[in-house]
């Protein structure tokens, strides 16, 4: 039986080749996950900036996802280069074997261009696909900042296109129910959370969900209980209810596993059980 011959090794990189892979390659994993915190940060500032909105739903968050493989495409050049030697290692002598096949990319007397043109080539137009796509993505994900339903001082809910313009606009009068909804759930591939939620029903049949996370504080509660009296007082009917997949409990039971969970302070656990009617 033929005895099979090894691949030989790359050669060591210098301590300079390393450190500009570990910014590629650590990098892009770095900022895939740093786009989440940017893109929905500029979703809140787009949408903050309009003084009369007390809540809002950003609709199209999947068109983060153009951006985050965007900013993932520099790990994936490092990965097509590495291990070839960027600036090259003086103790290794490229060109002779084992190491025949390297060359440093950019180097004053052997650069990859020369020394092995087909290989700096195919390397090359990888390169170039890979930072097409990521200008394409991060032009992709730019549709998705604005399209938003908002819920207003005035208690009326707007809709926003994706030029940030206001196509629709359902008022106070035109609601038939809202749901308010104490919240045992569980995050994708995460752990287990309490939360609130409302949940309103416009007379076209159209629905629209707030939600409640740590980032609010107790404008968004207080926005959520103006918004109730304003139904009340329009004789629009309020259900209140537990949405507990789980353990079953009950809103009495989950409203202080809420508070706890989402770290009210007391201000804000006095305006959560007044929303729930003291429950």
């Amino acid at each position: 039986m033929a005895r099979k011959i090894k691949k030989p090794k790359p050669p060591p990189l210098s301590v300079p080749d390393r450190i500009v892979y570990i910014i590629l390659i650590g990098g892009g994993f770095a900022m895939m996950l740093g786009s989440i915190v940017l893109y929905l940060h500029l979703l809140d500032r787009i949408a903050g900036a309009d003084a009369d909105a007390r809540l809002w739903k950003n609709t199209t968050e999947m068109w983060i996802m153009p951006l985050m493989l965007a900013l993932y495409m520099p790990a994936l050049i490092g990965a097509i280069w590495h291990p070839m030697p960027i600036f090259g290692n003086k103790r290794v002598k490229y060109g002779l074997y084992p190491y025949h096949d390297y060359a440093p990319i950019f180097s004053r007397t052997r650069p990859l261009k020369t020394a092995r043109p087909e290989i700096w080539a195919k390397k090359h137009r990888q390169t170039i696909a890979l930072l097409l796509v990521m200008l394409i993505g991060i032009i992709l994900c730019l549709p998705g900042l604005c399209p938003r339903y908002t819920l207003q001082a005035d208690g009326s809910i707007r809709e926003y296109n994706v030029r940030n313009q206001c196509v629709e606009t359902h008022w106070p009068a035109d609601m038939t129910e809202l749901q308010i909804t104490a919240w045992h759930g569980m995050h994708t591939r995460g752990p287990e959370f309490y939360s609130l939620r409302i949940d309103i029903t416009a007379d076209d049949g159209e629905s629209y969900r707030f939600g409640f996370n740590r980032d609010y504080d107790a404008a968004a509660l207080q926005a959520m209980l103006d918004f109730r009296r304003t139904m009340e007082r329009l004789h629009v009917p309020v259900v209140i209810q537990a949405d507990d997949w789980d353990t079953h409990l009950s809103v009495k039971e989950l409203l202080p596993l809420i508070a706890r969970d989402q770290r009210m302070s007391a201000e804000e656990t006095a305006l959560l059980y007044e929303l729930f009617d003291g429950a």
